[in-house]
């Protein structure tokens, strides 16, 4: 299984995906903004950019290859954040800097002080404290060394339900916990078997995962989380076809795709199509949010 934080660019990509990159790329660079950031939304009246919308493109023009535009203006914008404050900010930051080959300038104190523990009991949703428990693995691993966290092994173990991980068991969740068991060294081979099962049973024709057992619904996002799964599982992806024929009917006119067919393009639904697109032909996959 792979666990590493960047993805090379496979050289068996197709005439067909290329295309796809090069319009996505020329609609990503559309979404920068003066001061260095980007947004989707982003019009000649309205230029408010942003964290996460940043660090899906930055990541997505960093997976296929391409060089990100005003790299000074960009820095700036990204180190006028605070280096405290919530963890998907320091996650969205650190993550930038890493796909521009800048760890020099890495928030290490900050990531040191990131607690790897069992949540205390509260009303954050399960699906919260998982993601949240995933970007503080992937923080973490990024400074290197081993990660000793018995507590917080057994803690992701005792969650898994039918196979899965989530209050209803699903790909999003289960890609969360299985990727910090992985990195953590707990996914055992017992885990492992139930978690194939669960992960198997979520490939579909139609358009290559669901996100639950009962459910028919899928996006580009959920897609994403069923590769992975499989990735860490050792699983094949049964469905390859249907799954680049979804990908490419989300790409829009200007170049941008959308987490399903028909939806508005936004920068986080063109990163996940492009990683799906890398992730079909590559010899390995990276856990990314």
């Amino acid at each position: 299984m792979s666990l590493q934080p960047d993805v090379q660019r496979s050289s068996t990509i197709s005439k067909e995906t290329s295309a796809v990159f090069v319009r996505a790329a020329h609609y990503l660079r559309g979404r920068q903004s003066p001061q260095g950031g980007f947004c989707f939304y982003r019009t000649t009246d309205v230029d408010e950019p942003n964290l996460f919308d940043t660090y899906h493109a930055v990541a997505a023009l960093t997976l296929m290859g391409d060089t990100v535009a005003e790299q000074g203006a960009l820095l700036r914008f990204v180190r006028s954040f605070s280096p405290s404050g919530q963890l998907p900010a320091l996650y969205y930051r650190v993550f930038i800097l890493h796909h521009l080959a800048r760890s020099d300038l890495f928030e290490r104190n900050e990531i040191r002080r990131l607690p790897l523990a069992p949540p205390s009991p509260g009303r954050t949703p399960l699906s919260s404290v998982l993601r949240g428990m995933f970007e503080t693995v992937r923080l973490k691993r990024l400074l290197g060394g081993d990660l000793a966290a018995p507590a917080i092994i057994k803690w992701i173990a005792s969650l898994q339900r039918e196979g899965g991980f989530g209050e209803k068991p699903n790909l999003l969740d289960t890609r969360y916990a299985l990727y910090s068991l992985a990195a953590l060294g707990g996914l055992k081979e017992t885990m492992v078997s139930a978690a194939r099962d669960f992960v198997d049973a979520l490939q579909v024709r139609t358009f290559g995962f669901t996100i639950a057992r009962d459910s028919l619904s899928s996006s580009l996002e959920i897609i994403r989380a069923g590769i992975q799964c499989c990735r860490l599982l050792g699983l094949p992806v049964n469905y390859p076809r249907e799954i680049r024929a979804f990908v490419l009917n989300c790409q829009t006119s200007r170049g941008g795709l959308s987490r399903v067919p028909g939806a508005i393009p936004e920068i986080e639904s063109t990163h996940y199509g492009i990683a799906i697109l890398q992730n079909l032909v590559g010899p390995d996959d990276a856990v990314t949010a």
